[in-house]
């Protein structure tokens, strides 16, 4: 499932991409890379899938940044948090990974606020009175 996809105006080139990973301040991950086969790895091994790079964002930039491109160029776009998807969402064969789990801190006040904040999301919008929310890492 692609969060954005177009038609291309142009397929993107060499000095597309150049442009594009020079201005990420996370790491970007390419399939000559060192480490690529783990980090393309998904918990479902039903979906070996192939992407042309993993984008492990460090900002809401890296983020907008990746997402304007992959709107630009047409290209799919798996987006990822711990890779934990059953039917192989986050993962995709040929388009661009962001995963935004990579370098998440993961202290006390952040879980517990994204604790809260899910169990607002299950009162407000699934109408259920006392949700038992769990955070896996």
């Amino acid at each position: 499932m692609a969060l954005a996809r177009i038609a291309p105006l142009d397929r993107p080139g060499p000095d597309d991409f150049a442009a594009f990973f020079a201005g990420i301040r996370g790491t970007v991950i390419r399939p000559d890379d060192d480490g690529y086969d783990q980090a393309r790895e998904v918990h479902n091994a039903n979906y070996d899938r192939r992407p042309l790079s993993i984008v492990r964002a460090s900002s809401a930039a890296d983020v907008a940044r990746t997402v304007l491109f992959v709107r630009g160029t047409g290209l799919e776009l798996a987006v990822r948090s711990g890779a934990h998807s059953l039917a192989g969402f986050s993962t995709t064969d040929g388009g661009i990974v962001l995963d935004l789990g990579a370098n998440i801190e993961c202290d006390a006040d952040n879980l517990a606020e994204f604790a809260v904040m899910g169990s607002v999301f299950a009162q407000v919008l699934l109408g259920l009175d006392s949700p038992k929310v769990g955070l896996l890492n």
